[in-house]
């Protein structure tokens, strides 16, 4: 019989599982917080949580926290601005459309469909909520078109948008295109489904097009998988960001 006073030495008595000591010491089994990159090909992977910058700071360089390299930069008048606080005490990047802000990557993802594109972003009256795009060529992209509908809407061959007005408020975005379909999701809950197209991820844009579409708001994560997410494994990350960020 194991003498529950020698469970906390090291190492533990012969024949003493995990179960056991659990049991024993009437503690719960502490599951470790979720990580995005236990799920493979994640590309990039962008959190202002992650940045050592000063509340009001412009951003000159977002780096991708995947490992994978694929940094977006910008620079001058149109760089974002770092805000700390933002959304449950976290950080986020602020996007101005009338000073024409946005960020990009300087190699492209190469990123062909089937992929996976999550955002945590709120849209803000005044710009036209383009969240994610691709610089030039074919293009794929997730907006919340603002101010005229305030609806989520994504494209990759054809453009969908949802019939709810997002502006104003926090939410985890995301979209699914695996070569035929496209999904679109809003806080976990599918609120888009059609053609895909055959758009890939290339010339990776945070914020806008590079052209006209400008978002106004914030932005304070985005993830790009390369593969068509199950229905676990997104609502993994879903769970990840709606959890980090106290979006219900």
């Amino acid at each position: 019989m194991i003498n529950p006073n020698q469970l906390g030495r090291s190492p533990f008595p012969a024949g003493a599982s995990q179960w056991m000591l659990v049991g024993l010491r009437g503690g719960a089994v502490v599951t470790p917080p979720f990580d995005p990159t236990s799920i493979a090909g994640l590309k990039p992977w962008l959190k202002a949580d992650a940045l050592s910058l000063s509340d009001g700071d412009p951003v000159t360089t977002w780096a991708d926290s995947s490992g994978s390299g694929y940094d977006v930069a910008s620079s001058g008048a149109q760089r974002p601005i770092y805000h700390t606080g933002i959304v449950n005490g976290k950080p986020a990047l602020q996007f101005v459309s009338v000073a024409s802000q946005f960020m990009q990557a300087s190699t492209s993802l190469g990123i062909s469909q089937p992929d996976t594109i999550f955002i945590v972003a709120k849209t803000v009256g005044g710009g036209s909520g383009r969240l994610i795009d691709v610089a030039t060529g074919a293009r794929q992209l997730l907006d919340v078109d603002d101010p005229a509908t305030g609806h989520f809407r994504i494209f990759a061959g054809t453009l969908l948008a949802d019939a709810v007005n997002y502006d104003g408020a926090f939410h985890v975005f995301a979209a699914v295109f695996n070569g035929a379909s496209s999904f679109g999701y809003v806080d976990g809950t599918q609120t888009i489904t059609g053609n895909a197209g055959s758009a890939g991820v290339g010339n990776l844009v945070i914020g806008s097009d590079t052209t006209a579409a400008f978002m106004t708001g914030y932005i304070a994560e985005v993830l790009i998988y390369n593969s068509a997410l199950s229905g676990t494994d997104r609502g993994n990350v879903e769970t990840y960001l709606k959890t980090k960020y106290a979006i219900p």
